[in-house]
């Protein structure tokens, strides 16, 4: 199909492209919005599609279109009639907005849909730039669509050879090529059906245009000839080059034909015949091209185009649109059943939709807030009663954390709670949080409280920038690499426990540093004793997990690849935490070093575990180079920088403690020698 896709977009060079800002002018098509009925919206979102290799809702596709396209999933912008002046201010679902997408294309063309966050982006593709960073529509990138991609195949090309070799600037132009790609192929799915109407007018002809007002794609596949799609194209070619008249207005027909098997391939829609469970769904244009080539396929395909083709025609009338609408769906969804699948596409509505990790990392913020209100005023009844209300909110926000995980188990069908660098993100976070609810349970020390709803919302604020970093569904099936066993399942958990134990170690070991580089609570040594212990003791719990981890995965790669041990770089990293908390246990036991060496050697411990965690998948080397993403090293480096910092600030303490300690034993000996040299 790709190659067809490839020979023909070459044939037809010349398709438009994007989008408009905060007020939107209207036009004769679009001088005021029409709301969809709820029931009807709920019917699309809830359709089931394939996508990345398994059954999801409709919604999750528009969901993350609109992710990568608007930076956000919700869209709202003012409509002004140029006419009237009259403004009406519109907010979109990412199903709604699909929806207009797809049937009120047009209007679509209109809608803000494509950030640009660097006013330069607009002024290289030769079009008005607006603010620094704003929102830009399909109608509006049109005179710099032709730049944009041409632009975009070039620094595509750049990337391919050397990842690294793009700058921010065509970085940026990079990915709104890629999105006002995905955008024309959303709007172009039923164009198909849409008698005479083209997204991209301009690449037919007057003859071809009024071709397609007449020609009836599911009636024309019913009377023509088994015909392969290479022979069509060649076919085309021939037509539309003769003086005949005939034989142009075949060559026309085929070129429609060609248009709507290309342009309606984003998104798999329709379920094969037949029970097998690896087949996969077909997009529109698969079902078309599959019913020209292959008349004993017609009598399955044929209807899926003609429900199609219903469903458009039934546009105009929102009653005859829903009850096509909900025809469709029963169909999609009877077929789906048969082949046992789909079971999931409910749930995963409900879970988007309940937004579980935003409404915990707010719970988290404002848990810590109210902390911050018991530090003004330590002591007395409601500094105990807020605490306390602290505690809880870390305690639901956990569990939100934890029902999320549970939910995506249950959509993947997979018992392993972490399947790539997102979950590890949840899980981590989630663990984190309840190891330093221990730890405050057994001290009263209010520090693990404290670092529990830091880090409780430093985490969850994290995975929310993963997800707009990637923009991408995080449930999909994992590499192979991650097929699950017992023993991953056990591995993957006991090193991601690891990880969190030595982060949280590493997050007492900052207050140590920074509390007393800053003199916090100066004279109370015993405080920072605590931390110290804390740390330590936490160190040691992480150095159990990471080598039991370790040891599992071992056994794992001896199931998977036939070897215990290969010094693969995520091996070799899970060896280093291992290395590095033996190195902090035994120099400690060994009296080496003490408090201020204990923390300084649990910051950089953290600096190891985030290498092996994040680094290492970056690295584009070894059975683990999955989960890569693109401007990481950058973050990474920030990241070690600042924590070089913070453990130079052991080597201050180290300083300022030995001079106290010698002014110390200077003021006792002059005191001595004071008291020596008094008459008896």
């Amino acid at each position: 199909m790709k190659t067809i896709q490839g020979i023909f977009i070459a044939l037809m060079l010349g398709i438009v492209g994007l989008h408009a800002a905060v007020e939107v002018e209207s036009t004769e098509a679009f001088s005021s919005y029409t709301e969809w009925d709820k029931e009807t919206v709920d019917l699309f979102a809830s359709l089931p599609v394939q996508d990345g290799g398994r059954i999801k809702p409709m919604d999750s596709i528009a969901r993350f279109a609109m992710f990568r396209m608007h930076q956000v999933r919700g869209m709202s912008f003012v409509l002004k009639d140029s006419k009237s002046g009259e403004t009406q201010k519109i907010k979109l679902t990412p199903a709604e907005w699909l929806m207009d997408v797809f049937f009120r294309t047009e209007q679509a063309k209109a809608y803000p849909t494509f950030r640009i966050n660097d006013s330069d982006v607009a002024i290289a593709l030769g079009i008005k730039p607006k603010k620094k960073r704003d929102k830009y529509s399909y109608n509006e990138l049109v005179p710099g669509r032709s730049k944009l991609s041409e632009l975009g195949g070039k620094y595509r090309e750049m990337q391919a050879k050397d990842k690294d070799s793009l700058d921010r600037i065509q970085t940026l132009i990079l990915q709104l090529n890629a999105n006002v790609n995905e955008f024309e192929y959303l709007m172009a799915y039923f164009e198909f059906a849409k008698k005479g109407y083209f997204f991209n007018a301009d690449m037919f002809d007057e003859e071809a245009r009024k071709l397609a007002q007449r020609i009836v794609i599911s009636e024309l596949l019913k009377r023509m000839p088994e015909v392969k799609f290479e022979a069509l194209i060649n076919e085309m070619q021939r037509g539309l080059q003769s003086n005949d008249e005939e034989q142009r207005i075949l060559g026309n027909t085929y070129r429609l034909l060609l248009a709507s098997a290309t342009f309606s391939s984003a998104i798999s829609i329709i379920p094969p015949a037949g029970d097998d469970p690896d087949e996969e769904w077909l997009s529109m244009g698969e079902v078309i091209r599959q019913a020209t080539e292959d008349k004993s396929k017609r009598d399955d395909l044929l209807p899926w185009i003609q429900s199609v083709e219903t469903l458009v025609a039934a546009l105009p009338d929102p009653e005859k649109f829903k009850t096509a609408l909900t025809n469709f769906s029963e169909k999609v969804n009877a077929a789906a059943k048969s082949r046992n699948q789909g079971g999931t596409v409910a749930l995963e509505l409900k879970y988007y939709r309940a937004d579980l990790f935003f409404y915990s990392m707010i719970i988290f913020v404002l848990s810590f807030i109210l902390l911050t209100v018991t530090w003004l005023r330590p002591e007395g009844n409601t500094a105990r009663l807020l605490r306390r209300v602290t505690s809880g909110g870390a305690i639901i926000a956990t569990l939100l954390i934890v029902i999320g995980m549970i939910v995506r188990g249950m959509i993947r069908d997979r018992p392993a709670p972490m399947t790539n660098l997102y979950d590890t993100v949840l899980f981590i976070t989630a663990f984190s949080v309840v190891l330093c609810l221990i730890i405050e349970w057994m001290t009263k020390k209010r520090i693990g409280l404290a670092l529990a709803v830091i880090l409780g919302a430093g985490g969850m604020l994290l995975s929310l920038k993963y997800e707009m970093k990637d923009a991408g569904d995080n449930m999909d099936p994992v590499q192979a690499v991650l097929d699950s066993n017992f023993w991953l399942l056990t591995h993957v958990v006991a090193i991601n426990i690891g990880y969190g134990a030595g982060l949280v170690a590493a997050a007492f070991s900052h207050i140590y540093l920074i509390g007393r580089l800053f003199r916090f609570r100066n004279d109370d040594r015993e405080y920072y004793r605590d931390i110290s212990r804390m740390a330590y003791g936490t160190i040691c719990f992480a150095m159990f997990f990471s080598l039991l981890g370790t040891v599992l995965g071992g056994i794992w790669a001896n199931y998977s690849w036939g070897r215990f041990w290969g010094w693969d770089p995520k091996e070799n990293g899970a060896l280093l935490i291992v290395l590095w908390c033996l190195v902090v246990i035994h120099a400690r036991a060994g009296g080496y070093i003490r408090e201020i060496g204990v923390n300084v050697l649990s910051v950089f411990l953290a600096m190891v575990i985030i290498f092996s965690w994040w680094g290492v998948n970056n690295l584009g080397v070894g059975l683990h180079s999955y989960g890569f993403t693109d401007g990481l090293w950058l973050i990474l480096g920030i990241y070690w920088g600042a924590e070089t910092l913070v453990m130079a600030a052991g080597l201050i303490l180290s300083a300022r403690d030995g001079a106290e300690k010698r002014l110390k034993k200077e003021q006792r000996k002059a005191a001595g020698n004071k008291q020596a040299s008094e008459p008896a």
